[in-house]
C-alpha cells in the first residue's frame, strides 16, 4: 500500500490513497487553518446579513423553560392579564440546577427581593404570591421569618424533564426573548403572552385549539370571541393589547380569517443555523410592525 498523493488538480485540495493495483482506497479533503478561518468569517458575515447575533441562543437546557400547556390552560382563567404578567416575569428568575427556586445573584429570592424585582409594594407583592401559592403554581419554602418560592414543576421546568412528564405537551419559553419582552412590554401585555403559551402551536406559532397537531392543514384557529372566553378577558381589551403587541413586533392578528400568531423566538431558539422558514416568519412580523406603526403615525397626524 502507498501513502496519500495530492490530486493533480491542486485546486481540489484532495489527497488520494491507492492500493498496489491503483484502486482508490480513500480520499482526504485538505483544509488549511486559513481556509477554516475564511469559512468561519463567511458564516458570520452571512449571519450578520440576516440580522443574527454572533452569540446566538441555542436550545440548551439553561436557555429555555418548559411550559406544560394543558396545566397552564386550566390555570389562566383564574388569573388576570396583570397577574399573568407578574408570573411570567418571575419565571425569568428560574436558573438551571436550582430546582425551580426563584433565584437572584445565586441566592433564593425572599418576598423583599421579589417586591424589588417586580416594582410593587409589599402588600401587593404578598397578594400576588399568596394567590400563586393558593393556585399551586408557586410553592412557598419557609425559612425562619421569611420564605422563598419554588415554581411547581407541573407547570414549568427549567432543565431536564422527569419521566412523569413524558405524556405532557409543552412549549419552550426562551429566556433571552423573555427578558427582552420584560423590558419592552406592559404587565398586561406580558400576561397575554403567558396565557397564549398554552394555545401556541409548537411549529407554526398560531394560537389554536389543537397546539400539538402535527398536520398543519388540520389546525383549528382561535377567533377573537373564543380567545376572550379562553383567557376570561374582555374582547375589546384583547383587541387593544394585540394592537399594541403588533406595534412592538410581538404578536399580530391575521387579516382575513381572524387568528393570532406570536413571534417565533418566544418559543423557538434563534439557533446557530439559519432556518429560512423561521426567517420568513420573522420578516412577516417586521412587516406587520412597520405597517402597524405607519397606521398609528397616520392616525396621530389627523389630530
Amino acid at each position: 500500500m502507498t501513502d496519500y498523493f495530492l490530486h493533480p488538480n491542486w485546486e481540489s485540495k484532495t489527497a488520494i490513497k491507492y492500493d498496489s493495483n491503483g484502486k482508490i482506497l480513500d480520499k482526504l479533503f485538505l483544509v488549511s487553518e486559513n481556509d477554516k478561518e475564511k469559512e468561519r468569517k463567511q458564516r458570520e458575515a452571512y449571519k450578520k446579513k440576516l440580522g443574527w447575533s454572533l452569540t446566538n441562543e441555542t436550545g440548551r437546557l439553561e436557555h429555555h423553560i418548559g411550559c406544560f400547556q394543558e396545566n397552564i390552560r386550566a390555570l389562566i382563567s383564574n388569573l388576570s392579564l396583570t397577574e399573568c404578567g407578574i408570573l411570567i416575569t418571575l419565571l425569568a428568575k428560574m436558573l438551571l440546577g436550582k430546582d425551580g427556586i426563584l433565584t437572584n445573584a445565586n441566592k433564593p429570592m425572599t418576598v423583599t427581593d421579589i417586591q424589588s424585582y417586580i416594582g410593587k409594594g409589599r402588600t401587593k407583592t404578598s397578594q400576588y404570591l399568596n394567590k400563586f401559592s393558593t393556585l399551586g403554581i408557586l410553592e412557598p419554602i419557609p425559612k425562619g421569618r421569611t420564605k422563598s418560592y419554588r415554581v411547581n414543576p407541573q407547570y414549568h421546568i427549567l432543565g431536564k424533564h422527569p419521566k412523569s412528564h413524558t405524556n405532557l405537551h409543552f412549549v419552550k419559553l426562551y429566556k433571552n426573548k423573555l427578558n427582552e419582552l420584560i423590558d419592552i412590554l406592559k404587565l398586561n401585555e406580558l400576561g397575554f403572552i403567558y396565557k397564549a403559551l398554552s394555545l401556541c402551536h409548537y411549529n407554526e406559532f398560531y394560537l389554536v385549539h389543537n397546539p400539538n397537531e402535527p398536520d398543519t392543514r388540520n389546525l383549528k384557529f382561535i377567533n377573537r370571541i373564543e380567545l376572550g372566553e379562553i383567557m376570561n378577558e374582555n374582547v375589546d381589551n384583547i383587541t387593544k393589547i394585540v394592537k399594541s403587541l403588533g406595534e412592538k413586533g410581538v404578536c399580530y392578528q391575521t387579516p382575513k380569517v381572524v387568528s393570532y400568531r406570536i413571534h417565533p423566538h418566544i418559543v423557538r431558539p434563534l439557533g446557530s443555523i439559519p432556518n429560512q422558514r423561521i426567517i420568513d416568519i420573522c420578516n412577516e412580523f417586521e412587516a406587520h410592525k412597520k405597517e402597524a406603526l405607519r397606521r398609528k403615525t397616520s392616525k396621530l397626524a389627523l389630530y
